[in-house]
């Protein structure tokens, strides 16, 4: 098995290489051309939800998110000009909390900003924010779960790229959402503050268009809504392992799910003991894996603070690792998009000649 290790760039952040191989860093151009005519499907939890932002930013806008957001203690004094280079001047779509002083707060100033704002904004009116999240969401009584509804819908020139938010600890909980605009397709995805809110109530009256456990969800619902599905990635992540009774059901559904020639993953985020039995249930329904764990495993022993202190610890080392208890700095979910691009892209050199 190949060894990966990480290497500091001059802005602070890292560089991930596997040795002896070489990890080719795709400019947006060859991710384009290599996913032309792909859905990309991501099912799971935030750690996937922000690797997907930073994939659809990089899709849409040829760059990848800046590697630091602005209001992070090393973007407070950078000393150099690459340090400079790196830090965001404006909130970060990879790190909800540098929305926090932003009008209507952090979730809602940040969700309308992914979802179209009032001229397009980041995304160029091509990714439908179906989305319903605050402090104030219910619970829903059948089974646990948050009436959060958090879904992206990214319809670019060449590749499509939908993400669905699954919440809850036993892994049984359902998927829910609304049904999409069209919007995406024709570049005219707005979203307010305002329409976020109205958003709010409705999924507080647990009124969703689709909702289904998990299996029926990759089963029935996301196949009728999303028919032309090509690569689909599932993990439960910062919730939790999934339970081995509903795991060989997952990934059959999610083997289905994928077209004739479409490739299915278990992308791994939780402890290396876990990773390896569902790891192995995917594999035996005809999936892959995608180990993010292993990638990031060294950060997981970087020592924990919660809420990261402003006092003397400032300037640890986590602080360039992570933005805040769980959930990693901008240049982590490049990284990681880095070698997603390498699994999806290297293995098929048709599109070279395109």
């Amino acid at each position: 098995r190949a060894k990966g290790t990480w290497h500091m760039r001059d802005d602070g952040s890292r560089a991930y290489d596997v040795a002896p191989c070489r990890v080719v860093r795709y400019t947006a151009e060859n991710a384009r051309r290599c996913l032309k005519n792909r859905h990309l499907l991501f099912v799971g939890d935030s750690l996937t939800r922000y690797t997907t932002t930073s994939l659809v930013h990089f899709l849409e806008r040829s760059e990848w998110p800046k590697r630091f957001p602005a209001d992070v203690p090393r973007c407070r004094d950078p000393a150099t000009d690459a340090q400079r280079e790196a830090c965001d001047s404006r909130p970060n779509v990879c790190a909800e909390g540098s929305w926090q002083r932003e009008p209507g707060g952090a979730w809602p100033a940040m969700l309308a900003h992914i979802g179209g704002g009032a001229d397009g904004s980041l995304f160029n009116g091509r990714m439908e924010c179906i989305c319903a999240r605050g402090k104030a969401m219910k619970t829903n009584p059948k089974d646990g779960s948050s009436a959060t509804v958090q879904n992206y819908l990214y319809r670019g020139a060449a590749v499509n790229v939908t993400f669905i938010t699954q919440t809850g600890w036993t892994g049984t909980e359902q998927l829910q959402g609304w049904k999409s605009s069209g919007c995406a397709e024709k570049g005219e995805c707005r979203f307010s503050v305002e329409a976020h809110a109205e958003n709010i109530e409705r999924a507080n009256r647990f009124d969703y268009d689709w909702e289904a456990p998990i299996t029926e969800a990759l089963g029935v619902e996301l196949p009728r809504l999303f028919p032309d599905v090509t690569d689909a990635f599932y993990n439960r992540g910062l919730w939790g392992p999934l339970l081995p009774k509903v795991s060989k059901d997952v990934f059959a559904a999610l083997r289905k799910l994928t077209k004739l020639g479409g490739r299915c993953f278990w992308r791994g985020t939780t402890a290396e003991k876990e990773e390896r039995a569902t790891a192995l249930t995917a594999q035996q329904a005809g999936c892959e894996s995608f180990d993010a764990q292993k990638v990031t495993e060294e950060f997981h022993a970087l020592p924990f603070f919660h809420p990261l202190p402003e006092g003397p610890f400032a300037n640890h080392e986590r602080r360039d690792v992570y933005w805040d208890a769980v959930h990693f700095m901008p240049w982590v979910y490049e990284e990681l998009n880095n070698l997603l691009l390498n699994v999806l892209c290297n293995s098929d050199t048709t599109w070279e000649r395109a």
